[in-house]
């Protein structure tokens, strides 16, 4: 993170319950795996 970018993750931060209220935990790691084109087996994720 650089320093421009503070701010940002302060209010993810605080706003995380509400966040995930929205996405599971899984959900989101799922999406950021496909964002940056990551190759994944989905029976490796997760288990």
């Amino acid at each position: 993170m650089s320093a421009s970018q503070i701010e940002t993750v302060k209010a993810y931060i605080r706003n995380q319950r509400e966040h995930h209220k929205k996405r599971s935990f899984e959900q989101e790691f799922l999406a950021m795996l496909k964002k940056a084109r990551v190759p994944y087996d989905p029976k490796y994720v997760f288990g």
